[in-house]
């Protein structure tokens, strides 16, 4: 099993080059750097929510408030296995 925890410093190369590796997959050019992602991920108050399988792949979500209806949630915004990993089995540990 591989845990998924929140991204750290450490894992904004990695996860830098699976955001490429998916908008290529859809035909599109990323241009996010770890700059950006350090600016839109980390810090006391993230504007997303990303969850790192070491190796495996990651998920970014970001919040939503239907303010209608007075609830908030998490919507995912990318999800991403490495093609060798897919098909396999992570936990949620911590």
């Amino acid at each position: 099993m591989i845990p998924i925890q929140p991204i750290t410093e450490n894992d904004l190369p990695d996860v830098v080059g699976m955001i490429h590796a998916l908008a290529a997959h859809h035909g599109d050019v990323s241009t996010v750097t770890p700059n950006d992602l350090r600016r839109d991920a980390l810090g006391p108050h993230p504007w997303l929510h990303v969850l790192v399988a070491k190796g495996c792949g990651y998920c970014a979500l970001h919040g939503q408030a239907p303010l209608q209806f007075g609830v908030r949630g998490m919507e995912v915004h990318h999800l991403f296995v490495q093609p060798a990993q897919r098909g396999g089995a992570v936990s949620g540990g911590r």
